[in-house]
């Protein structure tokens, strides 16, 4: 292949992907709970593992074995591919492949910490509750900036899935996608502003304080995602039927940048919050033993 700019800056995307995605990112994941199991042990904090920290140390260890085999994998197939691919096309479709097959630890690790969301909610609550008398509403949480920029970014691309639609009738597959997700999305904002919404507890034994920041983050990946994916998905469609011409590899490019930006930035968010979480909730008050 031949060292143009657009090679050169696929490998460079494509070796920041690899870093970050399947070495980065997991070994940081890791660290996280290392720490959160050092300073909060299960012994000490039993109303913070509403499963075994043994089970929760195993998936650890599997999301993170789980990275790094893609990982390996992705560098081979990135090395095989400036050997022996000839366009830079060829190898930007080639780093979105390795894209989606290095986002698979990433499924794997959100559904059991969804299921240890799920088990936090089933434990018994509390002798002693407070109740919350203020009627919360979404604005409360974030600016009416990010309300507009989701409600927008929602619109925008139900408004170019129909332009796409009159353009090329026959790409529907796109459309269906953004029409069902985007849709999807602006009905939930919708029902959060003008609904009857009840803003539910993380947990049982979650600090106050906590409580409002875990929501304000929900309601900031709502609206903030909203508007991201309806800029993202307008410009796809536009792009699908032909109503502006931009360099495919440029494409593949910035998608792999943002999603590594997404990365760390959950990242980051991970040990802000247990740098100031209040975790003395959920100390033993009677030396209780972890829950299994």
């Amino acid at each position: 292949m031949k060292p143009d700019f657009q090679t050169l800056l696929i490998g460079l995307v494509f070796i920041s992907q690899i870093a970050v995605i399947s070495f980065a990112f997991p070994i940081r994941t890791a660290r996280y709970y290392a720490m959160l199991f050092t300073r909060y042990p299960s012994r000490d904090y039993p109303r913070l593992y509403p499963v075994s920290q043994g089970e929760l140390e195993r998936k650890v260890a599997i999301y993170r074995l789980f990275s790094f085999a893609i990982g390996i994998a992705a560098i081979a197939a990135f090395a095989l591919g400036v050997l022996y691919l000839q366009q830079p096309l060829q190898l930007a479709r080639l780093m979105l492949f390795s894209l989606l097959a290095q986002s698979l630890p990433a499924i794997f690790r959100m559904t059991w910490e969804i299921k240890l969301m799920r088990a936090f909610r089933r434990m018994p609550p509390p002798s002693v509750r407070s109740a919350e008398l203020r009627q919360w509403r979404v604005s409360d949480f974030i600016s009416p900036a990010m309300i507009y920029l989701g409600l927008g970014g929602s619109i925008l691309a139900l408004m170019s899935a129909a332009l796409a639609f009159v353009v090329n009738p026959h790409n529907i597959g796109p459309i269906v996608i953004c029409v069902l997700i985007s849709g999807a999305s602006l009905l939930r904002m919708l029902y959060l502003l003008f609904g009857r919404v009840t803003f539910d507890r993380s947990d049982p034994y979650m600090a106050q304080d906590d409580v409002f920041r875990v929501r304000q983050g929900r309601l900031r990946i709502l609206f903030f995602g909203s508007a991201i994916l309806g800029v993202y998905f307008a410009f796809m469609l536009v792009y699908s039927a032909h109503l502006v011409q931009i360099d495919l590899v440029y494409v593949c490019a910035v998608i792999s940048v943002l999603y590594q930006i997404l990365m760390l930035r959950d990242g980051y968010w991970r040990f802000r919050m247990l740098n100031s979480r209040d975790f003395s909730v959920y100390r033993s008050q009677n030396g209780a033993q972890s829950c299994a």
